[in-house]
Order: C-alpha cells, then structure tokens, then sequence
C-alpha cells in the first residue's frame, strides 16, 4: 500500500508506488502543497516500477517549474535509474491530440443523419 508522509521539511515516499496504486498516488499528491525547498526521502520505498517512477518525476517536474528547489535522498541505484529513465522519456513526451469539437450544427447534423439512417433501417426490417 503506498503512502505520502510529510514531516520536517521532507515528502517521505512509502511503500509501493506502482501502476496500480497510480491513482490513489495522483490524488494524494495532487492535494499537496509543498515548501520552496524540501526533500524527497525514498528510504521506505518498498516496491517502485517505472509508473511510479514517471508519476514521481512529472510532479517533480511541476514543482521545480514552479520555483521549488527539490533535494532526493535515500533512493537506492534500482530506483534512481528508474527515476533517472522517467526523467529522461518525460522530456519527450508530447501531449495526447485532443479529438475535434463540434459546432453545434455539425452535432445537429450528425444526429440528424444518425436518425435517418435508424428509420431507413427499420423501414428495411418491416
């Protein structure tokens, strides 16, 4: 089970930080507002895949463009290459294309068609 710590100037990453605790890890960080500087202690890290690694390095990331100034510690060498290849992919990551809007006459026409389409078909059954 992972878990987020705060305690003296330090964001302790416990447990195990893998794909399918990502959600509850997003939501908890999500909710947390840290200092200028502070650290980041993955001493009590029991399991971290490459997910938890990239969710680590992405709010990181954010935090650092946002003028906090962040200090690891207590990571062993698994996990910092994890961290490290996060870190390194995250650079080139490129956000999803979101699909088109439609106007609202496009919808209605598209519906419309959708329609016509359903009762040409019914009338095809009778």
């Amino acid at each position: 089970m992972p878990e987020v710590q705060w305690k003296d100037n330090t964001l302790y990453c416990i447990g195990t930080w893998t794909v399918i605790e990502l959600a509850t890890l997003e939501a908890t960080l999500h909710h947390f507002t840290p200092p200028t500087e502070f650290f980041i202690d993955g001493q009590q890290l029991t399991q971290l895949d490459l997910s938890g690694a990239w969710l680590l390095t992405r709010w990181t990331q954010r935090w650092q463009q946002a003028g906090n100034h962040i200090t690891w510690q207590g990571f062993n060498p698994e996990q910092q290459q994890l961290l490290q290849l996060a870190a390194t992919h995250a650079a080139t990551l490129q956000p999803l294309p979101q699909p088109p809007r439609f106007s609202l006459l496009e919808t209605i026409g598209y519906h419309t068609v959708d329609q016509l389409k359903q009762l040409i078909g019914f009338i095809g059954f009778i």
